[in-house]
C-alpha cells in the first residue's frame, strides 16, 4: 500500500496513551507504549499518530493544570493530522480528580461531546458528508492502590476506584447514541499496582492487542 492509502489513526488521549511510567514518571519508550506496539502490530498499511497528554480531561478546565481541556485541543489536533480515517477518543480518568466532583454519567457525556465534535469536524470536510470512523473507549479502571499512591488526595482515594469501575456502561450507552464505535479498555488492560493509575508494559501489550483486534474490524 502506498504512503497515500495509508489508514492514518488519531489517537486522542491522557497519559496512558503518553507512556506515562508508575515507578520514574518518565516515558515508556516507543516500543513499549501501546501505540508503538499497536503500530507493529498493523504493519505499514497503517498509520498511528500519538496525541496523548498528561492530565487530559474530557472537556473540563483544571484550574492548577492549565491546557488539558480535550475539547479545547480536538480540532487542531485532527486540522494537524488530517486526513484522518480513523479517530480514537480514551479519556475520562483525570475527570475523576476529586476537584471536579462529577460522576460516571457526567465523564461519559464529557467524551461524548467530544466524538460529537469529531463526527462534525469530519462530515464538514467530507466531500460525501460523511465523518470518519470513531472508536469511544472507556478508560482502564483505577486500582484500589490509589489509597496509597502519590495521586490518591489528588483523585479523591477510594472514590475513583468505585467510580472508574462504573464508566463502560455509561460510555457504552453514549457511543450507541452518537452511532460511533465502543471498547472498554478495562477489558483488556490493568492499572499498576505503584499508583493505581497508570499502565505497566505488560498493560500497554494487552491494550496494544485488543486495538489491533479491534481496529481491524472497523477498517477491515
Amino acid at each position: 500500500m502506498s504512503n497515500k492509502n495509508k489508514k492514518r489513526i488519531l489517537c486522542y488521549g491522557d497519559s496512558n496513551t503518553f507512556g506515562f511510567t508508575p515507578l520514574t514518571g518518565r516515558r515508556y519508550s516507543k516500543k513499549e507504549r501501546w501505540t508503538g506496539i499497536l503500530q507493529q502490530l498493523l504493519g505499514p498499511d497503517n498509520k498511528i499518530i500519538e496525541e496523548g497528554l498528561c492530565g487530559r480531561t474530557t472537556v473540563f478546565d483544571d484550574p492548577f493544570d492549565s491546557n488539558r481541556n480535550g475539547r479545547k485541543m480536538l480540532i487542531p489536533s485532527m486540522q494537524s493530522h488530517d486526513p484522518l480515517d480513523l479517530i480514537i477518543i480514551m479519556l475520562g480518568s483525570n475527570d475523576m480528580k476529586k476537584i471536579f466532583n462529577i460522576g460516571p454519567s457526567e465523564i461519559a457525556r464529557g467524551a461524548g461531546a467530544l466524538a460529537q465534535i469529531a463526527i462534525d469536524w469530519t462530515r464538514e470536510k467530507s466531500n460525501t458528508n460523511t465523518p470518519v470512523k470513531i472508536l469511544l473507549v472507556s478508560p482502564i479502571h483505577i486500582n484500589k492502590t490509589i489509597v496509597v499512591s502519590p495521586f490518591g488526595e489528588e483523585f479523591g482515594y477510594l472514590e475513583s476506584f468505585e467510580k472508574s469501575l462504573q464508566l463502560a456502561p455509561q460510555f457504552q450507552m453514549i457511543a450507541e447514541e452518537l452511532g460511533v464505535e465502543f471498547m472498554d479498555a478495562a477489558l483488556s488492560a490493568k492499572p499498576s499496582e505503584e499508583d493505581g493509575l497508570h499502565l505497566t508494559k505488560e498493560g500497554h501489550k494487552n491494550l496494544a492487542n485488543a486495538f489491533a483486534k479491534k481496529i481491524k474490524e472497523i477498517l477491515g
